[in-house]
């Protein structure tokens, strides 16, 4: 027989398809409507008290949470699966659910979060493992700093809204400049901080550098307008 790796989870979930049986030791078929219902009620009383929970229904405390997830993806038994991103009110729910299991200490294994107990409470149907990947995603900082790319062309285009918004409202000085509504008023995907960071650091490269004689907005914006997309440079044979 071949030799196979298998991971630790995937053992321990095939030995608790073959040991792990319902209270009564009997077999159970799949879970009828009225089971359902009756396990969402008895989660609203119990919350995450899952050996209850298994016991008055009659089923393995693995199958009612199976079920109860399954339930909870497919919006009450129905086939649509709710795959809308998350929202900023979830992202938001998340990190504070996440930071009081720190505060409390509440950790298994080896110190790793509940993440099954914090996706229960988000109680918005998503799985553990939708959960922890979005937390891994926004500790790395990777929604808050990461900037939409931008092909030269569509940066170029987006350097002169940016200088038309700041024309518009006489503003020289970036320290000053509301960089929210710029970001609103040019339709910007990323972050207040990655817009500026984006306009000056091109502002710095494309006129600081090469010396061009324009130190107001309205200088850049005309000579932007005036020599149009920034060719490259022919490679040297």
């Amino acid at each position: 027989m071949q030799n196979i790796l298998r991971r630790r989870r995937a053992i321990r979930d095939k030995l608790d398809d073959i040991f792990v049986q319902t209270p009564t030791g009997e077999k159970k078929s799949t879970y009828s409507e009225e089971e359902s219902k009756r396990l969402l009620e008895l989660h609203k009383k119990y919350k995450g008290e899952w050996k209850t929970i298994a016991e008055k229904l009659d089923r393995s405390i693995k199958s009612v949470k199976q079920r109860y997830m399954l339930l909870q993806k497919l919006d009450m038994g129905t086939t649509k699966k709710k795959t809308k991103a998350f929202t900023d009110e979830e992202d938001e729910h998340l990190l504070r659910l996440v930071k009081e299991c720190k505060d409390q200490k509440l950790t298994i294994r080896s110190g790793k979060l509940p993440w099954t107990l914090i996706a229960e409470k988000m109680e918005s149907g998503r799985d553990s493992s939708t959960v922890r990947a979005r937390f891994t995603l926004l500790a790395s900082k990777t929604v808050k700093t990461a900037k939409p790319f931008l092909s030269k062309r569509q940066r170029f285009a987006l350097i002169i809204n940016v200088l038309k918004v700041l024309v518009s409202n006489n503003q020289d000085d970036t320290n000053d400049v509301n960089w929210e509504k710029v970001k609103q008023a040019v339709k910007y995907s990323g972050q207040p901080d990655n817009l500026a960071r984006e306009f000056k650091g091109y502002m710095k490269t494309h006129f600081l550098r090469k010396k061009i004689p324009a130190k107001s907005n309205s200088e850049r914006l005309n000579h932007m307008l005036k020599n149009g997309l920034p060719k490259r440079k022919p490679k040297k044979p």
